[in-house]
This record gives structure tokens, sequence and C-alpha cells, in this order.
């Protein structure tokens, strides 16, 4: 696979940033401004200084998978709650999470109603965009960090319940996110339900208007999101459709995405996993990325929360993350790796993990149980 023409630049953007953990001011406050003098000049990009974002493997499409993981020194994948913790309180009636297709259609229809409704709800927090738009920002901002490092489980599982609840207070949603299994596809992907044109997040972009990516992707023409603009680019601001453009990445065939790493045989050998660390970064680097490498588009870019089959998929790998808790007791607690993907300090069940203005920053242990404390569903 080709290397990304742009990673020192991007790498330099990375390195601007001073520390995600104690990330937790707006800094698009100064950007909106220029944004919108730009507007006056037809400008409609500009790099937004001090974004820093981080999808696995730089650019996805263009990035081999890796020889080396960096690895802390290991101590047997646990680590300790604090002696002041306190077990939560167990949730008595959780809500279940299922799989898309095992909804009723008007289960699937009121889904991608909310959905919508988010995506035209005005953000709360800036001039411009919707919340929608927020969740993107904030994953490019802050959950890109928790990329090949211990936090990618606990940080998306909190992201996702705060997605299901913004969805429920801000647009009357009463259910509960579904996942996307793809173990059931993965002899032909591109074929999903997940896809139809009526009853899920329509199809291929299929060449017909190219996508601002410049990545062989188009807009989305069918569908709910056919319409969907979208506010962030990456680091930029750059206002688009949806795009997508199935490839496989064995070959680079158009119009197919590759099973191999999300066939049920796979799942299985995560879940033989003796140790966090080794499920989280296989998840990572199989299953993970093969989906967004797979689908192109908004989905295979530091945005890749524009597309909104990023919360069904995301939603499989914390249902996986949850299968693997449920096989000893220990689970719940045992978390290892480094802090952040920038970061070589060993991460503590007691760091923070930060939502900037989606919700408050908890701490780790809030986010290991999806039946205690804050959190209260099951699959």
């Amino acid at each position: 696979m080709e290397a990304n023409p742009n990673s020192s630049e991007e790498d330099k953007l990375l390195e601007s940033r001073s520390s995600e953990e104690d990330s937790t001011a707006d800094p698009t406050d100064r950007l909106l401004q220029q944004h919108q003098s730009q507007r006056k000049c037809n400008w409609h990009t500009f790099t937004i200084s001090g974004l820093t974002v981080a999808l696995v493997a730089s650019n996805l499409l263009w990035a081999s998978f890796p020889t080396t993981i960096r690895e802390p020194p290991f101590n047997g994948g646990k680590s300790a709650l604090p002696r002041t913790h306190t077990h939560f309180d167990t949730c008595s009636k959780p809500v279940l999470r299922r799989e898309w297709r095992n909804l009723a259609q008007h289960e699937q229809l009121a889904y991608l109603g909310a959905v919508i409704c988010l995506a035209n709800t005005p953000s709360r927090s800036r001039s411009i965009g919707s919340i929608y738009d927020d969740f993107a920002f904030v994953h490019m901002q802050i959950g890109a960090h928790t990329h090949e490092a211990a936090p990618f489980f606990p940080w998306h599982r909190m992201f996702l319940h705060l997605w299901e609840q913004h969805l429920h207070d801000f647009c009357g949603f009463e259910g509960a996110l579904p996942y996307w299994d793809w173990t059931l596809d993965w002899e032909n992907l591109a074929a999903s339900p997940i896809f139809s044109n009526v009853t899920g997040f329509g199809g291929d972009g299929g060449h017909i208007i190219a996508s601002a990516l410049d990545d062989g992707s188009s807009c989305v023409g069918d569908g709910p999101f056919r319409d969907l603009e979208l506010l962030y680019m990456n680091s930029t601001i750059q206002r688009h459709c949806l795009a997508r453009g199935f490839i496989r990445y064995e070959d680079k065939a158009d119009g197919h995405i590759s099973g191999n790493h999300v066939r049920p045989s796979a799942v299985a050998r995560l879940l033989d996993q003796e140790h966090y660390y080794h499920l989280n970064n296989a998840t990572q680097w199989e299953m993970h990325n093969a989906i967004h490498w797979g689908l192109r588009g908004d989905f295979s870019q530091w945005s890749s929360a524009n597309d909104p089959i990023f919360y069904l998929h995301h939603a499989q790998l914390d249902r996986i993350w949850w299968l693997w808790q449920q096989k000893r007791a220990s689970r719940s607690t045992e978390y290892y790796g480094l802090k952040s993907r920038q970061s070589e300090e060993t991460a503590s069940i007691q760091d923070l993990l930060h939502y900037l203005e989606l919700g408050s920053s908890i701490p780790v242990s809030e986010a290991m149980q999806v039946d205690a404390g804050t959190l209260c569903y099951r699959y």
C-alpha cells in the first residue's frame, strides 16, 4: 500500500498538541470567527490549528499493518482499582441493545429518524454545525488519541452512551442503540441489510458524484442520509456530503468489502485472548480497521464519526469487549496498555476520559461495566 504523502505534516500537527488529558477547552471559538470571515471571501476550507486527530494508522486507506506495537512493561494485564473505589450499584433493568436486522421496521425507522433529527439540531456549544457535528468533532479531538492505546474500549463505550442519551434527550428516541454484527455478513459485506436504502443507512457512493475527499469515494446518493451535509473533514471545516466508496483493500476492487477479518472465526480468536492488552490491540488492527478501510469515504478518515454507521460498528466492538468480559469476573477491572496514542505512560483505571461539551469527564473505572453506575444495558 502507498504511504500517506501528508504524513509528516500530520505528525507535526499531532505533535503541536500539549496533552489531551488536560484538554477541556474548546479550541474552535477563534477559528469559527476566522471561518465566518473566510466565507465572505468564498474561502470554504481552513485548517483548525490545534485540532489534533489520529485515527489508527495515520491514513486508513494507505497504511499497512504495523510490524510492532509499543508495549509498556507487562504486569499480567491488570490495573488495580484504587483502594478508595467502591463498587457501583448494579442496574436492575438494563436496556437490551439488539442487532440491526433484529429490529422491527418501525424501530429501524425510529432510530434513523432520530439520527436525522440530531443532524438537524443546532449545536449548543458552537455557532455553526449541529449536535451531530459536535460528536464528530469530539471524536477527532479526543477519541482519536485513544486508538492504539488502552482507553480505546472504555472511551468509545461512554461515547456511545452519550450518543444514545443525546438521541433520547433531543430527539425523543425511546429505543436502545443497535449494533451491526458484521460476522453475519462477512461473505458479502456490501450486500448487508445495513446498507438498505429504505431500512438502512444507504449504500456505496457508486461513483456518481465524486466526494470532496479525493480518495475515490462518492457522495451517498440513496437512503435517508443522501442529503446529509457534514461540517468537519479531518482537521478542516469543510461542508461536504456523506461519502463512501466500498473497496476490497487486498486488491483494491471497487464495490466490495473484504470480510476476512470479521468472519466468525476471527471473533472467536479474539475472545480467546487472555489479556486486555492483546484483545484491545488485536480488535483495533483487525475488525475495527477492516470496516473503516472497507467503506472508505468519511468512514476511513479521522472524522469517521461523520458516517452514522460509525455508532453501530463501534457498538459491535463494544459488544465483543463485553462478551470477553463475561468470560471471567476479574475482567470487569482488567485494563492495561499505553495511556494514549502519543504517550509512553502506562494507563491506569483511575485515568480520566474526556468528552468536552458532550459530557463530564469520568474515570476509566466508570466505563468498565455496562450494568453498573452510569451505564445500564446489555447485548
